[in-house]
């Protein structure tokens, strides 16, 4: 089997996840608020489906941001683009500094849709 062959296909949705930690004496409320404020400021960029913020239940103090895109095309031209940096400036000082890269594009390569692969439902916790 070729490399080419194992490689997924780069079209579709993606999912970046931002990885960050809170401040020693941080209150997790002042991140949500600050991750609503820029939620604000990007609601409508061409392109974004939608972001999430994430808290870490196996390492305390450490916390993510998931935000998914029509495409990695689409992601790109926003991620290099002018906007990009002030828009989210505000989280720029919890970027994890042990996480490199700080973030990562995954490909939405498939969904489930409520079952598990032996027919179960899946019901949230």
């Amino acid at each position: 089997m070729s490399t080419a062959e194992c490689e997924p296909e780069t079209t579709g949705r993606v999912k970046v996840l931002l990885w960050c930690r809170y401040p020693e004496n941080g209150e997790p409320r002042e991140i949500e608020q600050l991750f609503d404020r820029i939620g604000d400021l990007l609601r409508g960029t061409p392109g974004l489906l939608g972001s999430e913020l994430l808290v870490s239940l196996s390492m305390p103090g450490c916390f993510a941001v998931l935000s998914e895109w029509a495409s990695r095309a689409e992601f790109e031209v926003w991620e290099q683009g002018s906007e990009h940096r002030s828009l989210t400036a505000g989280m720029r000082p919890f970027q994890d500094p042990l996480r490199m890269p700080k973030f990562d594009v995954l490909l939405v390569s498939r969904e489930s849709d409520g079952a598990w692969p032996d027919g179960r439902e899946v019901v949230p916790p």
